[in-house]
């Protein structure tokens, strides 16, 4: 648990001192700094509806900051996204919807063309306990575990301003559970009283934001990773993969539309599956899934 704290912290404090070092240099000419906030809304009310249903009310906070450097031959990248939601109904109490505390630190070196020699490291978490819904008390997820620490070296072709590719051949990854009642079970492909697995493989990271039409925009980025050194030999032929889409649809400079798409698959983590047994949800065990999330949201957004 202590060596999970001081790696977050390290790396918070990478992270930040990269931001610092885009506002308070002398020469800003070299930084571009841009960000976004976004609050969104999700609300049902139903009245003596026969067709059934409740009433729910939901919230989504995002924050997005960006602060990227290029002068001559180098290009210094940094990102740092923030979600969280949550979620309120008739039948259930208030419960966590969405959350995800991320940074990424990318910095290259042109080779040639638009091709630059890479050096990648991304962090992410999630901010508080997540559970096992619709049960409140068996807890699945909360800060630091599990967390997620991904460096990689390779090439970077940049397209242009809209679309890279990333291939590292050299990627290392890095998975904590620090809670002890979670490490315990095994969960997130560590063995039951791990806390802390390293993996190493091939990385591929694609990028794009593009402007479908007027106020229409699309942000997307696809990862895969393959473990050479998967301790089960099977899967090391297989490709974990991480996909977030997002649709942002301006109604004006306050006013805006969100469409979220989120698709994992890793073959090392079980998911439960459940089906209908007299009309009940009921768990009948675990399994590979693709995992999806999916979050519509309209709401307030400001351009930092």
């Amino acid at each position: 648990m202590k060596n999970a704290k001081l790696l977050f912290a390290i790396t918070l404090l990478l992270y930040s001192s990269s931001l610092l070092a885009g506002t308070q240099t002398t020469d800003t000419t070299f930084w571009t700094n841009q960000g976004n906030i976004n609050i969104n809304l999700n609300q049902l009310a139903l009245l003596n509806w026969a067709k059934g249903g409740e009433s729910s009310i939901a919230a989504t906070g995002l924050l997005n900051i960006q602060s990227n450097y290029k002068k001559d031959n180098v290009q210094w990248d940094n990102v740092l996204d923030m979600r969280y939601g949550l979620m309120s109904s008739e039948q259930y109490d208030i419960r966590k919807t969405d959350d995800k505390f991320e940074i990424e630190s990318k910095i290259g070196y042109n080779a040639f063309a638009d091709v630059f020699y890479t050096v990648d490291m991304s962090f992410n978490t999630q901010f508080a306990n997540g559970y096992k819904y619709p049960d409140d008390t068996t807890l699945v997820s909360t800060f630091l575990s599990p967390a997620y620490l991904t460096m990689s070296t390779g090439l970077d072709y940049k397209i242009n301003s809209a679309f890279s590719f990333f291939l590292s051949p050299f990627a290392g990854r890095f998975i904590w559970v620090a809670n002890d009642s979670l490490s315990a079970k095994g969960m997130y492909s560590l063995d039951p009283g791990e806390t802390f697995r390293a993996d190493f493989g091939a990385k591929f990271t694609a990028k794009a934001e593009k402007p479908l039409m007027e106020n229409v925009i699309i942000k997307s980025k696809l990862e895969l990773f393959n473990n050479y050194t998967d301790k089960d030999e099977n899967n090391r032929t297989n490709i974990d993969v991480n996909s977030e889409s997002t649709l942002i649809m301006k109604v004006n400079d306050y006013i805006a539309a969100n469409i979220f798409l989120h698709l994992v698959y890793d073959h090392n983590i079980n998911v439960p599956l459940f089906e209908q047994v007299d009309g009940i949800k009921t768990k009948i065990g675990e399994g590979k899934r693709l995992q999806v999330k999916e979050v519509l949201g309209v709401g307030f957004s400001y351009k930092l």
